[in-house]
């Protein structure tokens, strides 16, 4: 299990301890007593046990998390000592109790989901800075435009390969769609069911359709049928890792060639991505 999809659930279970707070509150009697002693033998237990999973949480995680997330957790973790002083002096006062650790933990939950709210924007950028990168370095380095020609002409399947391996250096997991609309790995070629690698190793898990493309008029219909395939995708989702609202239509060319940009499609932005193999440079015209 990944952090992302861990901190899901534990953000999950503040909320719900959140609202259980409030239904404590909104029960008491107005004068704020508890005699069923609920904040002591429900309510803060439950937050000790809340604090124990973040606890975990950062110690397993801690090296994964994107730095301003780690240090507000570390910050949270560390006034551990303060929390539970709180409490001893106010836990025969069940709503002042209740209320002191409901507001720091809703609190950082607020800052921590802040934190790493930017991710797809993250992912995105990582996805495209790898194309980018491919392309640049097939115009920069001849040994690795020598070996996207020699793909080029071997046929899809090479291309997705060289492709893939790159994408990951950039911690891009990239997959496509099978027949059966399920993931398949580009660089493997196999059906990607155990996502526990991906998650251990990748940012995010990005969909891409690679076409080749070897006549400039066969561009439209190459877009239409990646986009086919990428549309048919029907697997859920990867809560935290899987960058569900972005594909990529990947044509492999060997010049460069005018082409869509991007649309957007049932939530989900299709963006167009020219790769040449052997690009025409301003100063080699």
């Amino acid at each position: 299990m990944g952090w992302r999809t861990e901190w899901n659930a534990i953000s999950n279970q503040i909320q719900g301890l959140l609202e259980a707070g409030r239904f404590y509150v909104s029960c008491l009697s107005t004068d704020n007593k508890d005699p069923h002693e609920i904040a002591r033998r429900e309510v803060l237990p439950q937050t000790d046990r809340m604090f124990e999973s973040l606890r975990k949480f950062y110690e397993i995680y801690q090296a994964n998390l994107p730095t301003p997330a780690a240090a507000c957790l570390n910050r949270f973790l560390e006034n551990k000592e303060k929390w539970d002083k709180i409490s001893v002096h106010l836990v025969m006062q069940g709503l002042p109790a209740v209320q002191a650790r409901l507001t720091a933990l809703s609190s950082f939950g607020s800052e921590f989901t802040y934190q790493i709210s930017d991710w797809s924007a993250v992912a995105r950028r990582l996805s495209e800075r790898a194309f980018l990168h491919l392309q640049r370095s097939i115009v920069a380095d001849s040994s690795i435009r020598e070996r996207w020609k020699s793909a080029f002409e071997e046929g899809e399947l090479a291309c997705e390969k060289l492709g893939g391996a790159h994408l990951l250096l950039h911690g891009i997991w990239a997959f496509k769609v099978n027949a059966e609309r399920e993931r398949t790995d580009l660089v493997l070629s196999n059906q990607l069911t155990d996502l526990s690698e991906v998650e251990r190793t990748a940012e995010a898990l990005v969909l891409t359709e690679w076409k080749i493309v070897r006549e400039e008029n066969e561009v439209g219909a190459k877009i239409k049928e990646a986009h086919r395939q990428a549309a048919r995708y029907a697997f859920g989702a990867l809560a935290g890792i899987e960058l569900a609202s972005y594909h990529y239509l990947v044509m492999v060319t060997e010049r460069v060639l005018q082409m869509r940009g991007s649309w957007i499609e049932d939530g989900v932005t299709y963006q167009c991505i020219n790769v040449a193999v052997d690009p025409k440079t301003p100063s080699g015209r």
